[in-house]
């Protein structure tokens, strides 16, 4: 794997050696040893935002722990808060493309398919497609012209891409002592834990709440529930 586009390590040189690395899950990695110090590099991508870690090899254990828990953490509640801000964002736009069209959001806009209906065929192609119209929350049929409904509509997601999975990094904060961090943004910011302006909302004491625990916890509890409840327990 190409390393050009790494930091230097804190020693002074670039000599990055070694290979390997993890793809899958929201989550890449891959690692990197300095053939002059023995310092260790973890560069690692969580959530769409990048972060390299660098560490003497007595504080691997510590840094290891902070990417699985703290930065863990950390990228899933941004992308939690992204994610639903964004949401947000796209359901206003799609609502001003209603109006535009004399069409009342409040009382939906859907896609529908129509599986009987002869085939589409799109404008300067030879491909066909299944027809289709919009209907409202109560499965009426809205009375537009749904092939250019459709393309303002993508127009619109063209022009404001909705990308929950990249997310700018905030800075990995209060990392253990003597592991230097850096953000990739334009460039690889070295992080400074004393001067950043978020250290209170990401310090590793105060943590956010992790979405995918809380969706666990959500789910069984119900099911717990259900089964403590269920009449054939009594």
């Amino acid at each position: 794997m190409n390393t050009e586009h790494l930091p230097y390590c804190p020693c002074g040189v670039f000599a990055w050696e070694g290979g390997g690395g993890y793809f899958g899950g929201g989550c890449q990695f891959y690692g990197r040893v300095c053939g002059k110090c023995g310092n260790v590099l973890h560069y690692v991508g969580r959530k769409g935002w990048w972060v390299v870690l660098i560490n003497p090899a007595d504080l691997e254990d510590a840094t290891v722990e902070f990417i699985n828990k703290s930065m863990a953490i950390q990228a899933r509640a941004y992308e939690a808060v992204w994610t639903a801000a964004d949401q947000i964002k796209q359901k206003g736009l799609y609502a001003d493309i209603c109006r535009d069209w004399g069409v009342d959001p409040d009382k939906g806009c859907q896609l529908h398919y129509l599986e009987d209906a002869p085939k589409y065929k799109e404008p300067d192609s030879d491909m066909e497609w299944t027809d289709y119209e919009y209907r409202d929350d109560e499965d009426n049929r809205v009375d537009i012209d749904a092939h250019a409904f459709r393309t303002d509509c993508q127009t619109m997601r063209d022009a404001n891409p909705s990308r929950p999975g990249i997310v700018r990094a905030p800075d990995p904060l209060n990392v253990p002592d003597g592991v230097t961090a850096y953000v990739q943004r334009d460039a690889w910011d070295l992080v400074d834990p004393d001067t950043s302006s978020v250290s209170a909302l990401l310090g590793t004491e105060d943590l956010p709440e992790d979405p995918l625990q809380v969706g666990w916890d959500k789910y069984w509890n119900e099911v717990f529930d259900a089964v403590t409840t269920a009449p054939w327990r009594r």
